[in-house]
């Protein structure tokens, strides 16, 4: 435990996935573009923080590659549904006490949205 750490976070900001999305038949036939958005707030801070070591923390490229590999293949019919499972692998893979947020940002196709609808997902892993 570091002495006097008043917080830590690993956050993952804005990650482009390719997924099927979309509450018609038609709407899932393509990739969607969505973007991801993690927080994962530590209960206590990684040992990384002290060692410098890779082995001693969240390793977020291989996080980032096993997410698009569970991915692939998978339809949803929500932003809803998908920032659930993206929530609960993240809860599986994370293996230290923390609390993880899951954002989904989706540009729908709505006349006169500039911007984007989200959807957020977040818990305690312990």
């Amino acid at each position: 435990m570091l002495a006097n750490a008043s917080a830590a976070k690993l956050i993952i900001e804005d990650l482009e996935l390719h997924v099927y999305l979309g509450w018609s038949q038609l709407e899932r036939e393509d990739p969607q573009t969505v973007l991801l958005g993690m927080h994962i707030t530590f209960h206590e801070p990684p040992r990384a923080c002290l060692t410098d070591h890779l082995e001693n923390t969240i390793c977020y490229a291989t996080l980032v590659q096993q997410l698009r590999t569970k991915l692939k293949g998978q339809f949803f019919n929500l932003i809803e549904h998908l920032a659930k499972f993206i929530y609960d692998h993240v809860r599986e893979t994370v293996l230290v006490a923390s609390n993880i947020m899951v954002r989904i940002k989706k540009h729908p196709k709505i006349p006169g949205l500039a911007g984007f609808v989200a959807f957020e997902y977040y818990g305690d892993t312990k």
